[in-house]
Parts: structure tokens; sequence; C-alpha cells
């Protein structure tokens, strides 16, 4: 399944919401989310955003994703992964602005 076309979480503006083009149920969706937190939490400068974190996690967040939630292998590039931890990551490094 490809990424859709324009922003995340800017629907009002060309962009699209994760959860509404998923479709998912919401326990999966909520299930994904919290593994994808996890990685992030494990792995990533929280102070920093997704498109800020070195290549090799960006491989490693989807990898260790589809490695527990194999339907997320249906996705190109495992898309849906990078979306949650772009969105966790930049609530994150917002967060910590902020203090």
């Amino acid at each position: 399944v490809p990424r859709p076309h324009g922003q995340l979480s800017k629907p009002g503006a060309g962009g699209y919401s994760l959860r509404e083009v998923l479709k998912w149920e919401q326990p999966l969706y909520h299930a994904v989310q919290v593994n994808v937190q996890k990685i992030c939490q494990e792995s990533c400068d929280l102070s920093k955003p997704y498109h800020e974190q070195p290549q090799d996690i960006h491989i490693l967040i989807k990898t260790i994703a589809q490695r527990n939630f194999p339907l997320l292998k249906r996705y190109q590039d495992a898309w849906p992964a990078a979306d949650l931890a772009t969105i966790f990551l930049k609530n994150m490094s917002s967060e910590r602005r902020r203090k």
C-alpha cells in the first residue's frame, strides 16, 4: 500500500489523517502506536523530530515495528510506523522546547 499524498496530520490542507487513511480498528491502531512510541523512547533522541534522527534509526523503527506487527509489511516502506514515529517525536520535541 503506497503512502497517501499530502502532509501527515493536515487533512484540511490537502493532507491526510493517519487514523482515517489506515481504517484500522481502534485496538490495533493503539497497539501499533504504543509499540512505535516505545521503540522511539528506547532508540531516538527525543529532543529531535523524526526527520532529524539518523537514517539508521528510521530503519530500526520500521524493522522492529514490522517484526512486532507483520501487517506493516503490506505498506510500502512501513510508512505507518514512520508516520506514528513522526507524530510522537514531533510532540516530544515540541514539549521539550516548551520547558
